[in-house]
Order: structure tokens, then sequence, then C-alpha cells
């Protein structure tokens, strides 16, 4: 099945194959904000006088992450007000700044603070480029153009943490910071080759009554709302996993040489689902596709659970890896469809819509996230728990938006 061809409003100045690509790239922004450092902790511990299985790095992402949750429900009025450009701009040189500022961290708490700050100019590209898809397509025209933004994003995962090693190694733990800023400056100079993309009759006024009715219209919407629940808890099962990987490869399994592969490979097989997110569409429709991979995400979840208990904690490699792995796959289905449906009826409020359900979402994954990694005990059994406990979150209000939106699966 060939990709849908964008139109005529669409990009003017970029070619589908440019746009899909500079879409990625500015999602991708964050991936490599957060993978690129990961192969970095040892040496962050080092430096920092840090015990060698300390889980003081953990907050780097969980700080990061914040930072992205809140701000989102600032750009997505000024996406709304002032367009898709200049928010996106504002978000870049956040980010920028905030890499520079990482790399010259003085104390480990300063770093926290820079990385709060690098997540909130990283929630702007996230904004502008959910608010660009939702203005230019609909229904599962834009569930298979976010899935190929998507897919080419995800490739991110798979080679940043080889990039972020290489990097370490020739350089210093401080360049897993300048690289990303480096890619935002790049992001920043394509990204004028956008159009505006905001209808000036959807032009929302900073009014505080109005964003909130925009807000509110958001949370309201059983269906959208659900959706955006569920994709809370699943981006839980995505964050818990990044921050505890490399504690688990390295010290549960003793495998830190095979770390970028395993965590590569991961972040692969949701990229391959994702990109075959289309020709699932045609067989399943969006909503049927939604609700087969919330069970495998369900499922997956238990046997990884299940495998950890019975093993007190300590289960093979590959026996918490397989079930793993079918478990990411499924949330390579799940992740941009929610988004999808969650977005579909709330396109005349795009900007405010991504932002609240981003910052909802992100909320949610933080907080979970946060306390999961915190329950690590050098054992695999909480971790198993969580992440059976948040597919199953997940699963609980897919089945409530598909109730409340009646598909016909």
């Amino acid at each position: 099945m060939n990709p849908p061809s964008l139109t005529a409003k669409a990009a003017p100045r970029t070619s589908r194959l440019e746009f899909i690509t500079m879409m990625a790239t500015l999602m991708a922004l964050t991936a490599m904000a957060i993978d690129t450092m990961l192969p970095a902790f040892p040496a962050i511990r080092e430096h920092f006088g840090l015990a060698a299985d300390s889980t003081a790095t953990a907050p780097l992402i969980t700080w990061f992450f914040l930072g992205f949750a809140v701000s989102q429900l600032a750009y997505g009025p000024l996406a709304d007000r002032f367009g898709r450009k200049p928010t996106l701009y504002l978000g870049l040189g956040i980010f920028a700044v905030s890499a520079v500022w990482s790399a010259f961290a003085p104390t480990l708490t300063m770093l926290y603070v820079a990385r709060f700050f690098w997540g909130l100019g990283s929630a702007g590209p996230r904004v502008v480029v959910m608010s660009i898809i939702r203005d230019r397509f609909e229904g599962e025209d834009m569930a298979r153009v976010l899935s190929l933004i998507m897919g080419v994003f995800i490739l991110v995962p798979v080679a940043a943490p080889t990039l972020g090693a290489a990097l370490v190694a020739r350089f210093s733990w401080q360049s897993v910071f300048w690289a990303p800023g480096l890619l935002a400056v790049i992001a920043t100079l394509w990204s004028v080759r956008l159009v505006e993309t905001l209808n000036p009759a959807d032009r929302l006024q900073l009014v505080p009554s109005k964003i909130w009715r925009a807000g509110k219209e958001v949370v309201t919407h059983k269906a959208a709302f659900s959706f955006t629940l569920a994709a809370g808890f699943a981006t839980a099962v995505l964050f818990t996993w990044l921050s505890v990987a490399e504690l688990v490869i390295g010290g549960v399994f003793d495998r830190m040489d095979i770390f970028p592969l395993v965590f590569g490979g991961t972040a692969a097989l949701s990229g391959a689902a994702m990109f075959n997110n289309g020709r699932l569409m045609d067989r399943f429709t969006l909503h049927g596709l939604i609700r087969k991979a919330s069970y495998l995400f369900v499922l997956s979840g238990a046997a990884i659970f299940i495998v950890s208990i019975a093993t007190s904690g300590s289960p093979v490699m590959w026996a918490f890896l397989l079930p793993q792995a079918f478990q990411f796959a499924a949330f390579g289905l799940i992740g941009p469809n929610l988004n999808t449906v969650a977005m579909l009826p709330l396109g005349h409020i795009a900007g405010t819509a991504a932002a609240v359900i981003g910052a909802v979402s992100m909320t949610i994954g933080v907080g979970l996230s946060s306390i999961a990694a915190t329950a690590f005990d050098g054992g695999l059994a909480s971790v198993g728990a969580s992440l059976f406990a948040f597919s199953a979150l997940s699963a609980v209000f897919v089945i409530r938006g598909l109730n409340a939106s009646k598909p016909a699966a």
C-alpha cells in the first residue's frame, strides 16, 4: 500500500518525503536528548562521585519528561494563537540553549535543572508537529502519516545508544549533550521551508476563559480523554523501560556490552510495527487495530510479570526480553494510533488539544515510571509488575474509548 499523498495545501515547498522526514526529525529531538545519553550514565556517575549502581542518574530522564509534560499546556495555546512556526522556533531555541547548559552543568543538581528546561524546550516541536499533522490530515490518513513519521522517528533510539557510546569513547560524556543541541540548530534552519498551517479562522485568542473552554472540551470528551489516559499508561510502560534499561541489561543480566543492541532492537520492533500500521489498518480498521494491539500489549505484559515473579526477579535474559519484544511491537501500533483517535474530534483546537493530550499522557507516564524506577531493587519482580499493571490500565481505557466512540470495527 502506498502512503497517502500530501494535499496541495500541505507542502507546497516540500516533497512528501521531505515533509515526513522533517516532521520525524523534529519528533526525534526528544529521543536524541534521552537515548544518546543512556550509555553515558556510568561516566556521569563517576564524574559526580556516585556509586556504580546508583539510580541517581534516573532523574536525568524524569526531570526532562516533567518539563516536557507541563510545558505542553503553554505551547498549545501559543500555537493556536501565533501559529505553528513561531511556536516551533521558541521550543527549538530553548532546546538548544538547555543542551549547552547541560554540557556545562557543574553539579548533578544543576544538571537536573538544565534537563528540566531541556524538556520545556523539547515539548514545543512535539506539540507543533502534532498540530501540523492534524491541520493537514484526518481519520485513517492522519494515522498513516503519523505512523510513517513515528516509524522514521523510532529509528533514532536504534542508533542513538551506539552514537552515545561512540561519543563518550571518543570525546567525553558531555558530548552526548552537544549532539542533540547541534541537531536542534540544523532542524531550525531546515524548518524555514515549512509553511504556516494554522487556519486564520481557528486562531485562538489568548483569553483565559477561551483557553479554559478549549482545554475543558478536551478533558470532557469521553472518547478523546479515554484514549488520552490509555496513551498515558502506555507511555508509562515505555518510560519505565527507559528508566531501568541500563541497570537491567548491565546489572541484572551483566551484559552492558550488548546494551545498544538490545535497546536498539526494542526500538526497531516498534518502528517496524509503525511502518506496517497502514497495511494493518486496511485489514482491521483503525479502531479494530487499536483493540487487537491493546490485547497483545497487555498479554505480553502479563507474560513479563509471570516470568519475573516465577524466577524471583532473576529470569534468564531471553525469557524476559522475548515477551518484552512483543510488548514494544504492540506499543508501536497503539502509540501513534491512540494519539490519532484522541485528536480526531478536536481539529478546530488542534494546538490546545495536542498540548492537553500530550501533557496528560506524559504526566501519567512520568509519574508512574518514576515510582517504578524508585521501586527497582536489583531484581525484575517490581519491573515486571509495573509493565503488566500499566499495560492493563491502558487496555481498560482503550476499551472505554472504543465504546464511547462506537466504531464500526
